[in-house]
């Protein structure tokens, strides 16, 4: 669950700051980058002083795949909605005042 919040996290900051040290092959800021059993990887291993996130939730990789916003909008685009019972709680009923009341 940790991992899938500093992955949530590191995505947001991404979105707003850019990442320049992980610059895709396209040439725009990378936005996200993917770790793992890569086939075709645009960048090196993690440097904990580049990739200041990473190192600093020493998070290591020998290679991986950075995706700038061009990237992404070519992957296929689909919508998922999320439903957990009982959330959001039902709101109780509160009186209504003002003028909309009359």
């Amino acid at each position: 669950m940790k991992r899938r919040v500093l992955a949530a996290v590191f995505v947001a900051m991404a979105l707003v700051v850019g990442w320049p040290a992980g610059a895709s092959a396209a040439g725009g800021p990378g936005l996200l980058t993917v770790a793992g059993v890569i086939a075709h990887p645009n960048r090196s291993a993690a440097d904990s002083f580049r990739d200041a996130f990473f190192g600093y939730h020493d998070i290591a990789f020998d290679r991986a795949r950075t995706f700038d916003h061009a990237d992404l909008a070519t992957l296929p685009q689909v919508t998922v909605t999320a439903r957990a019972e009982g959330w959001p709680a039902p709101q109780p009923r509160r009186p209504r005042t003002g003028m909309a009341a009359l």
